[in-house]
């Protein structure tokens, strides 16, 4: 494994601000679905039936969410499409763990549906963000925070949650992914790149095929190799077009 890989890009101090603040904002929403289970278990008393309903329910409100919160970010930019989940996530998260079952599962509905968009933003950044071979490197890093993240929070919250602090840690779920909103609406992370003609975004999409040929496992890489094949129609001018904008140069040489 090259490493230095992985020092260039850190040494860049956009991307490794957006990869810690990602990696810090996502423990909250790794840990709330355990807690919540929990606390409907051990606090209210209403078995597992009843939390699983409720993350049936928060699931529903994130499905229905996503696409909405998506769109608004790609056409109002990040700080205004952020201010509705900092400000739900804050309020709902506090109010969940004090109210019945009943009050419960349209709360969670709404906080789903208004649920900060981090995995989705921090993924969306470091494309922007990140050019060439850099991008895959940052994808790798960003998965591994991916994997941390999910090895902490769950763990986290069922230590607080037998520990008979499942209000608390609903409360500190809600305020934390509030103060993550709060603070990428300050970094305010690019989302989109820079306007490119059809023959450059025909060649990156040809990069991206061939890239889905490499990740993909043994008995999917016949149908993933269709894609490529589909793809070198590109003409060459996209290439040239491509090169020019972009030309070859170490990873991490050139500026942000």
């Amino acid at each position: 494994m090259n490493f230095a890989l992985y020092r260039e890009l850190l040494a860049h101090r956009p991307i490794r601000r957006l990869l810690l603040v990602g990696m810090i904002a996502r423990i909250p929403h790794s840990a709330a679905g355990l807690l919540l289970t929990l606390h409907i278990v051990l606090t209210l008393d209403q078995g597992y039936a009843a939390a699983g309903a409720a993350a049936a329910v928060m699931t529903i409100g994130i499905a229905v969410g996503a696409p909405w919160r998506g769109r608004r970010v790609d056409t109002v930019g990040l700080r205004r499409a952020l201010v509705p989940s900092v400000v739900s996530e804050a309020l709902i998260w506090s109010m969940v763990p004090h109210v019945s079952y009943q009050w419960l599962l349209p709360l969670v509905f709404v906080g789903g549906l208004l649920t900060l968009p981090i995995f989705s933003v921090i993924r969306q950044s470091l494309g922007v963000l990140a050019d060439g071979d850099q991008r895959r490197t940052a994808f790798a890093l960003d998965s591994i925070a991916t994997e941390m993240v999910f090895m902490i929070g769950p763990a986290a919250g069922a230590v607080v949650a037998t520990s008979g602090f499942t209000v608390l840690g609903l409360t500190v779920v809600g305020i934390s992914t509030s103060l993550a909103g709060l603070f990428l609406m300050w970094f305010n992370p690019p989302t989109r790149s820079a306007t490119q003609t059809e023959e450059c975004q025909a060649d990156q999409r040809h990069a991206a095929e061939a890239a889905v040929v490499s990740a993909a496992p043994a008995h999917l890489q016949e149908a993933a190799a269709d894609l490529v094949r589909q793809g070198q129609h590109a003409p060459a001018a996209g290439r040239r077009c491509c090169a020019a904008r972009w030309p070859t140069t170490s990873p991490g040489s050139r500026p942000l």
